[in-house]
């Protein structure tokens, strides 16, 4: 769970966190609970505005696993939730680097030969 505030004061939000903790920590639900500072300069709190995070319990990320791969993932990146989705996106990139890169070697193949023109 992320909290975003607008102010760091981690304290008012642990007695919630221990509760939530209680609960559900441990239980494979719930890994963390997380405290980001969104300063009021940015306005609009939002993960990609946050200054600072406190852990007020567990970890501060959560475990995602695709095609083999396991990323940490924390509470203001981005990562697609729909797994297949997420698969299905990371084989179109590959496909287009695997492209690009027999582009790159193909041209430095030919590098140095000049073609006549006729």
């Amino acid at each position: 769970i992320h909290f975003i505030s607008a102010s760091s004061q981690p304290f008012l939000l642990q007695p919630l966190a221990d509760v939530l903790w209680e609960k559900w920590g441990g239980s494979g639900i719930l890994v963390g609970v997380v405290n980001g500072v969104s300063l009021p300069k940015h306005r609009v709190p939002a993960p990609h505005n946050i200054e600072n995070s406190h852990v007020l319990r567990g970890v501060g990320y959560t475990q995602m696993k695709l095609r083999g791969l396991t990323f940490k993932v924390s509470p203001a990146s981005f990562f697609q939730t729909c797994t297949p989705q997420a698969e299905k996106l990371y084989s179109v990139v590959e496909n287009m680097c695997s492209r690009v890169s027999a582009t790159i070697s193909g041209a430095s193949e030919n590098e140095g030969h000049v073609s006549s023109g006729g």
